[in-house]
């Protein structure tokens, strides 16, 4: 099953710290449900409950390699943000279109090209800077997200863990198709 805001709230209302103090908790819970997450709460309340990061903020991590993932840190360091406090990003990132906006486009990350500049919003742009605080390791048999759970601060789950897909044609302007020789299921034709 997908990563999805639904799956999220009930690993919350799993949790042992979530149960220690029902009743205000739920009232947080509440207002979680209705409400639209900042990518730095999203992170808050994966630490203060000790789940992974809200869907929202998850990206598609599984689709991309260790190598591609680490190139993408660099090209994020790579723009004029001030970078000693990323806990607190106060702009959205411009960076120079370069291999890194297809590694955006493969993880599914939100953003724009302005006057041939990529922008990322603040609040994925918190998420991404966050969730990759240190390059990952290269390990043999490591996957991409198991390398990122090990340098994350909060736990990333797999935002699609199976694809599913079908060929869509246009069945209207099929020819119809014969067998030569025509099968025949009671008596069989031919050697």
């Amino acid at each position: 099953a997908a990563w999805c805001e639904e799956w999220w709230i009930q690993t919350i209302t799993n949790s042992t710290e979530y149960t220690q103090n029902l009743e205000k908790n739920e009232k947080e819970l509440e207002s979680l449900k209705n409400s639209e997450l900042s990518s730095i709460d999203a992170f808050e309340i994966s630490k203060k409950y000790n789940v992974p990061l809200h869907p929202k903020y998850t990206y598609f991590y599984h689709d991309a390699s260790i190598t591609e993932i680490n190139n993408l840190k660099k090209w994020l360091y790579t723009s004029d943000l001030n970078f000693n406090n990323i806990e607190k990003i106060e702009n959205d990132i411009v960076l120079d279109i370069k291999p890194g906006k297809r590694i955006l486009e493969i993880l599914g990350v939100e953003h724009i090209v302005e006057a041939n500049k990529v922008v990322i919003n603040r609040g994925n742009a918190h998420a991404l800077l966050n969730t990759l605080p240190k390059p990952l390791e290269y390990e043999k048999d490591l996957l991409s997200l198991d390398a990122i759970n090990i340098v994350s601060p909060v736990k990333i789950m797999a935002k699609a863990p199976t694809y599913l897909g079908g060929r869509v044609g246009r069945p209207e302007k099929t020819k119809e198709r014969t067998m030569k020789p025509a099968p025949q299921a009671l008596f069989p034709i031919g050697t």
